[in-house]
């Protein structure tokens, strides 16, 4: 009604500000039983069915797996063991002999979990927050007077408990302001 009240056949692109006749034309509708549909408040949302995109597949890796992550652990362990008397010796402290075993198997572990594909990129962080826990940990085992009173008090379990519960809250304290 629209395009014959303003002569256009329907196949013509509207410019803004063209004025347009609207017809003063009334249709006459009647509700009959063909004709009369009940209000259905779900068709007035339109369709609510999920239609996200489907996600895509994770990216396939190579390596090893599991297997990767095991070795990698084991290395870790192996070198920080290994290196520790020495490094004791060499810095003539057994706190910072420890920390630095333990920084050398972290970076160990993290270069066999790379070679084995169970991670991706080196972590520095992972090295420095794995020596001051190691350090931590020492400095808690040879604090005597703590582990004495711990031990007399709560037993050899529960100290040593104690002790790695203190190991945790100060090294998780730090790995938060890495």
């Amino acid at each position: 009604m629209l395009a014959d009240a303003n002569g256009l056949s329907g196949n013509e692109t509207l410019v803004a500000g063209t004025t347009l006749r609207v017809p003063n034309k009334a249709t006459n509708v009647r509700n009959t039983s063909e004709t009369y549909r009940p209000y259905d408040p779900g068709k007035g949302l339109g369709n609510t069915s999920s239609t996200l995109p489907e996600a895509p597949p994770p990216p396939e890796r190579g390596g090893c797996g599991g297997l990767g992550q095991m070795l990698a652990v084991v290395v870790g362990v192996a070198v920080t063991v290994w290196t520790s008397d020495a490094a004791s010796a060499l810095l003539g402290s057994e706190i910072l002999g420890w920390a630095v075993a333990d920084a050398l198997g972290s970076v160990a572990g993290q270069v066999t979990a790379m070679a084995t594909g169970a991670q991706d990129k080196f972590s520095w962080t992972g090295v420095a927050l794995a020596a001051v826990e190691s350090g931590i940990t020492a400095g808690l085992s040879q604090a005597t007077t703590l582990g004495t009173t711990l031990v007399q008090t709560f037993g050899k379990t529960v100290s040593q408990v104690a002790l790695g519960a203190m190991q945790s809250v100060a090294t998780q304290g730090i790995g938060v302001e890495f």
